[in-house]
Protein backbone atom coordinates (compact mmCIF):
# COMPACT_ATOMS: atom_id res chain seq x y z
CA UNK A 1 0.00 0.00 0.00
CA UNK A 2 1.07 3.71 -0.74
CA UNK A 3 1.41 6.25 1.95
CA UNK A 4 -2.21 7.76 0.42
CA UNK A 5 -4.08 4.42 0.55
CA UNK A 6 -2.66 4.07 4.72
CA UNK A 7 -3.10 7.95 5.73
CA UNK A 8 -6.65 9.22 3.92
CA UNK A 9 -8.56 7.16 5.92
CA UNK A 10 -6.98 7.93 9.24
CA UNK A 11 -7.35 12.01 8.07
CA UNK A 12 -10.73 11.63 6.69
CA UNK A 13 -11.85 9.78 10.16
CA UNK A 14 -10.51 12.49 12.09
CA UNK A 15 -11.91 15.10 9.73
CA UNK A 16 -15.22 13.27 10.47
CA UNK A 17 -14.70 13.57 14.08
CA UNK A 18 -14.07 16.72 14.23
CA UNK A 19 -17.16 17.96 12.35
CA UNK A 20 -19.33 15.75 14.55
CA UNK A 21 -17.69 16.66 17.93
CA UNK A 22 -16.81 20.34 17.80
CA UNK A 23 -19.06 21.72 15.11
CA UNK A 24 -22.08 19.81 15.79
CA UNK A 25 -22.45 18.57 12.00
CA UNK A 26 -24.73 15.79 10.98
CA UNK A 27 -22.22 12.40 9.96
CA UNK A 28 -23.81 12.36 6.82
CA UNK A 29 -22.95 16.10 5.80
CA UNK A 30 -19.43 15.30 7.46
CA UNK A 31 -18.54 12.55 5.26
CA UNK A 32 -19.55 14.49 1.86
CA UNK A 33 -17.52 17.28 2.69
CA UNK A 34 -14.69 15.40 3.57
CA UNK A 35 -14.92 13.23 0.13
CA UNK A 36 -15.07 16.10 -1.79
CA UNK A 37 -12.37 17.86 -0.38
CA UNK A 38 -10.42 14.20 -0.50
CA UNK A 39 -11.49 13.72 -3.96
CA UNK A 40 -9.67 17.48 -4.53
CA UNK A 41 -6.68 17.03 -3.07
CA UNK A 42 -6.09 13.58 -4.87
CA UNK A 43 -6.40 15.32 -8.19
CA UNK A 44 -4.09 17.46 -7.48
CA UNK A 45 -1.68 14.56 -5.73
CA UNK A 46 -2.03 12.80 -8.84
CA UNK A 47 -1.06 15.79 -11.20
CA UNK A 48 2.10 17.54 -9.40
CA UNK A 49 5.11 17.83 -10.73
CA UNK A 50 7.19 14.89 -10.86
CA UNK A 51 10.82 15.49 -8.66
CA UNK A 52 12.80 16.26 -11.67
CA UNK A 53 10.69 18.92 -12.81
CA UNK A 54 10.31 20.37 -9.75
CA UNK A 55 14.06 20.60 -9.09
CA UNK A 56 14.77 22.05 -11.91
CA UNK A 57 12.31 24.97 -11.35
CA UNK A 58 13.09 25.88 -8.28
CA UNK A 59 17.06 26.03 -9.31
CA UNK A 60 15.49 28.35 -12.23
CA UNK A 61 13.64 30.10 -8.94
CA UNK A 62 17.37 30.20 -7.18
CA UNK A 63 19.45 31.25 -9.79
CA UNK A 64 16.69 34.37 -10.90
CA UNK A 65 16.30 35.79 -7.15
CA UNK A 66 19.74 35.59 -6.74
CA UNK A 67 20.77 37.14 -10.06
CA UNK A 68 17.64 40.11 -9.39
CA UNK A 69 18.79 40.75 -5.65
CA UNK A 70 22.79 40.90 -7.07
Amino acid sequence: KSVMDEEVPKIKRAFVKTMINVYQDTQEHAEKIADDFIQVFMDAANYGFSINHSMAYSYIGYISTWLRYY
